[in-house]
């Protein structure tokens, strides 16, 4: 289950803050306040792509960079501001181009890893997470399984789209090294993935069946973290209207973060509704057929070297 985030740990210049702005070219940057003020707030940060990690430290110890929670697109993993006051303190972040938020995934003080680098492991299934010898906190993001996509027997109506998993993200804190901690993993349509008691992300719901335009199910939920997101709820089956073509099958739900929901079958083409992405996607509903398969959750885990 382990593994390494692999980042780009050379320096890749000095960004200086215009209107608690700055725009990133790379995965790895120093920060400076504008005009060399004593301090100077970072609310906002502009560049890169959904799901690229980006590691700021400061300049120079002497200006102080105050990371703003929730103030522009930064949400840090203490749901609070924090100050960068040395050049040892780093903040690394992964962007979320579905809710246009960087989302810190560690908070480790002045000294306490090696730069660039923490441990991750992945849950595919579900199974006992060993808290290494050195950690006593972990980053915990968690998605609930996917729903299938409805059906029908006939033409003039559709099935409606499985919801989307939710989505939760937790900085676990307190935990005793060397102890264990019980993972679970969606793995069946609806089900819910959890990290202990800790936090959990629900899964969505089967879209319903039937021959009078199904609904689509309702999206699953996170709890008992620091970001709680709704998955998106599925589409409704489509009605017949016009003569020459078919219901179109309801769109599954997306997971935050996640997978995209499978598309809606269409009978005219002979068309069965898509799967649900990797991790948490809505099957897509279907008409005259059985609907789109939902896709498992997942858990990752995460924590300092």
């Amino acid at each position: 289950n382990g593994g390494v985030v692999d980042l780009v740990t050379k320096n890749e210049g000095e960004l200086t803050i215009a209107t608690g702005v700055i725009t990133v070219t790379a995965s790895r940057h120093t920060v400076d306040t504008e005009a060399d003020a004593a301090t100077d707030d970072l609310d906002t940060i502009n560049g890169f792509v959904d799901g690229k990690y980006l590691l700021i430290s400061i300049e120079d110890d002497a200006r102080d960079v105050v990371l703003k929670h929730n103030t522009g697109n930064l949400f840090l993993s203490g749901a609070a501001d924090r100050t960068l006051n040395v050049t040892t303190d780093i903040a690394l972040f992964q962007y979320d181009a579905g809710t246009s938020k960087w989302i810190e995934i560690t908070n480790p003080g002045a000294g306490s890893v090696t730069i660039g680098l923490l441990t991750t492991e992945v849950f595919t299934t579900s199974g006992t997470f060993n808290i290494p010898a050195d950690a006593t906190e972990v980053q915990i993001e968690s998605w609930g399984a996917g729903g299938n996509g409805g059906s029908s027997t006939l033409i003039n109506y559709s099935g409606g789209g499985g919801g989307g998993g939710g989505y939760v993200f937790e900085k676990v804190t307190g935990l005793t090294p060397l102890g264990t901690v019980s993972v679970t993993v969606g793995t069946s349509a609806g089900a819910t993935s959890s990290f202990g008691a800790f936090c959990s992300a629900t899964g969505g719901q089967n879209g319903d069946s039937g021959d009078s335009g199904g609904l689509g199910g309702n999206a699953g939920v996170g709890v008992g973290g620091e970001l709680n997101f709704d998955g998106s709820d599925g589409g409704s089956g489509g009605i017949k209207t016009v003569d020459s073509e078919a219901a179109a099958g309801g769109t599954g739900g997306s997971a935050p973060r996640g997978g995209g929901g499978g598309r809606g079958g269409r009978y005219a083409i002979i068309s069965r509704g898509a799967n649900g992405g990797f991790s948490g996607g809505g099957g897509g509903g279907d008409v005259a057929a059985s609907g789109g398969d939902f896709a498992n959750g997942l858990v990752v885990i995460r924590y300092a070297n």
